[in-house]
């Protein structure tokens, strides 16, 4: 690992460590916004979550991260709307972070340090994905070693959302 990666590594420890949040799961039916985190190859996996989620009227917000910025009018991070560390910057990324969602999913499979920044300061109420990295920001790490697809990352999240808000209602 450089000396960057390091650096910028402890940075993100040292900025998560000051987001106070409650951690909390609340059961699909009254979960009342969501935001995504995604990137421009997980379009599939994002529309499939886009369709699941607007059908039960959940409120949805995303960002995605994409080299290209005409794929999408808003909700884009790029390499340029980043530092030279690779945080993300801007006013509707501070806005995306500082959101109450009910629940923030992260649909990478390949590492990416700005959704990973995005999903450490997030001020969600619960976050699911996959932990890339040692550092953990998840409340619930769903592994998908053996298939690492987003969409088969999303259709796992959704089963244990579902499962675990069962459990927790009964």
């Amino acid at each position: 690992m450089s000396w960057k990666s390091r650096y910028r590594q402890k940075i993100l420890r040292e900025k998560a460590a000051g987001v106070k949040r409650s951690v909390q799961l609340c059961p699909v039916g009254k979960v009342h916004e969501i935001g995504i985190l995604w990137q421009g190859a997980d379009r599939e996996a994002f529309s499939f979550l886009t369709e699941y989620f607007q059908a039960q009227k959940i409120v949805l917000r995303h960002l995605c991260y994409c080299d290209k910025t005409e794929t999408l009018e808003s909700g884009v991070i790029t390499r340029k709307s980043c530092n030279w560390l690779g945080f993300p910057q801007g006013e509707e990324v501070e806005a995306f972070m500082g959101s109450k969602f009910d629940l923030l999913i992260n649909l990478s499979v390949i590492p990416c340090f700005p959704l990973e920044v995005v999903t450490a300061l997030s001020h969600a109420t619960f976050k699911i994905g996959w932990a890339l990295s040692d550092d953990n920001w998840f409340d619930l790490s769903v592994d998908v070693t053996k298939r690492p697809e987003a969409l088969y990352l999303a259709e796992q999240i959704i089963l244990y959302i579902e499962q675990l808000t069962k459990k927790t209602t009964v």
